[in-house]
């Protein structure tokens, strides 16, 4: 979220920061880390149950949800969110952003 304080300036009041991580761009930068990851389930409910037609639906949504698969083609890493911290100045209101943001 970013705010055009009054002097114009853009001020980021929440931004990610990707310095951690590389963020996958294309196909196939997550098809083997998924493929891995579905494998592993895979194996996991095979060695509880003797198919995975068995396995209870509770049991495969534990391991395959959205969040794990983001999680997963995000290289393990989530990117770190940084949110503006206010102080007694109010320094988005008039300044421009210089390390405004904490992680």
């Amino acid at each position: 979220m970013i705010v055009h304080n009054q002097n114009a300036y853009l001020f980021p009041l929440v931004r990610f920061n990707y310095r951690n991580i590389t963020v996958p761009r294309i196909t196939e930068d997550v098809e083997p880390l998924l493929t891995e990851y579905f494998n592993r389930c895979i194996r996991e409910l095979l060695q509880k149950y003797p198919k995975v037609e068995q396995a209870p639906i509770q049991a495969i949504k534990e391991k395959i949800n959205d969040g794990r698969i983001v999680y997963i083609s995000m290289q393990n890493r989530f990117p770190i969110l940084q949110v503006y911290k206010p102080t007694t100045d109010n320094h988005f209101l008039l300044l421009r952003c210089e390390k405004c943001l904490a992680s």
